[in-house]
């Protein structure tokens, strides 16, 4: 297991004219009538905001010209007419995020360098529309990205961008943010190369699903515990963020809510021994508690693995069916999950993480769960 340190695991302008208006007078009677027959005026029905790229996963928007984001998943999409597409993108010097970008179906990798720096991802593009996504496949601790806004050439214009009709959320530790998955096999350390969250099991589900989908994992991170022993920076915690890192980064929770959600953490909480019973019992009963009560209508998914095997796997399978057990017991409904244990026959990612192949095979697991879960 990777030290946590490592890693393991609108802006809506309105404008205003003319003088200002008294404070109004309530009707009187023979008013009422008359006012309740006035259509509003076109100055007070606000228009809706112009068309411009959408953002999947948590992004911070205060200043709209810079939205910074750190989680592997985060997602940038735009529908767009133009002769080109480039993203500008802003990193700290020396960051190694790297980024997987989709245009019209055709996906490539984007290694932005150090500082501001503008990524051109098409030209000469034939037909009238283009679709583009970009999406960081890179750990939080890395460093923060910026994204800038997307360059779409000479008399280029946004179309509306339509959102998806079904929402994921997952909630993990590197086994969820893809760590390693590109590697060569178990005995490479972390590089950021190797690690592709487009490729990861979540993602993967969300596209099987026609679903958008937000990864908030972080390498390390355990429901009780994390993989260095740390109590306190442990995934309920970091849940609550907007960016991981920043512990008065502060997430709204302003998003439409999701249609599931789906909590894969136990794996670091066993990484120095067993913890203990009741504390990881409780404290992953209270995270579903809180899950529950910010989205009453979701499927809850728990699941473990693919990492545990032997003692470890026995005691995370039973403590997690533990909790599902007591949300049970409060009248909830919670879905349990166990993925198949690795048996290298998909090979393995750096530091036995699962593979891309394997990959492919969890999300197989959690699509014929939710897909019928999920019908309408």
């Amino acid at each position: 297991m990777k030290p946590l340190h490592l890693g393991l695991a609108a802006l809506l302008l309105v404008s205003s004219c003319g003088k200002k208006e008294a404070p109004p007078v309530a009707p009187t009677p023979a008013d009422a009538s008359a006012s309740a027959s006035v259509a509003p005026s076109a100055a007070s029905v606000l228009a809706p905001p112009p068309p411009g790229p959408r953002f999947i996963g948590r992004f911070d928007h205060t200043d709209p010209t810079s939205v910074l984001f750190e989680y592997p998943g985060s997602t940038i999409e735009a529908r767009f007419r133009g002769p080109s597409i480039a993203v500008r993108l802003r990193e700290p010097p020396g960051t190694r995020n790297h980024f997987t970008a989709v245009l019209d179906g055709k996906e490539q990798r984007v290694v932005p360098h150090g500082g501001e720096g503008r990524y051109v991802l098409g030209e000469k593009l034939e037909g009238s529309e283009h679709t583009v996504r970009v999406v960081r496949n890179t750990e939080a601790f890395i460093g923060e990205s910026r994204f800038l806004g997307f360059d779409l050439g000479a008399g280029g214009a946004y179309l509306p961008v339509p959102s998806k009709s079904r929402r994921l959320l997952f909630v993990g530790d590197s086994i969820t943010s893809g760590y390693g998955n590109e590697g060569p096999g178990p005995r490479c350390g972390y590089d950021p190369a190797q690690q592709n969250a487009y490729l990861a099991w979540g993602s993967l589900t969300g596209r099987a699903l026609d679903a958008d989908v937000t990864l908030v994992a972080f390498s390390g991170g355990g429901i009780y515990r994390n993989n260095d022993g740390d109590l306190e920076d442990t995934m309920p915690a970091r849940f609550l963020r907007t960016a991981p890192t920043r512990k008065t980064s502060v997430w709204a929770f302003d998003e439409p809510a999701p249609d599931a959600v789906v909590v894969d953490l136990a794996t670091n909480d066993f990484a120095l021994g067993a913890p203990p019973h009741d504390a990881f019992v409780g404290a992953y009963t209270r995270f579903l508690g809180d899950l529950r009560s910010r989205w009453p209508k979701a499927v809850l998914v728990v699941a473990v693995g693919p990492m545990l095997y032997g003692p470890p796997l026995d005691s995370a399978r039973a403590w997690a069916k533990e909790a599902v057990k007591a949300r049970e017991a409060q009248g909830d409904q919670v879905h349990f999950l166990e993925l198949a244990m690795q048996d290298g026959s998909d090979g393995y990612g750096c530091q036995y993480h699962p593979s891309a192949a394997h990959h492919r095979h969890m999300a197989g697991e959690l699509e014929n769960l939710l897909r019928p879960l999920l019908s309408p």
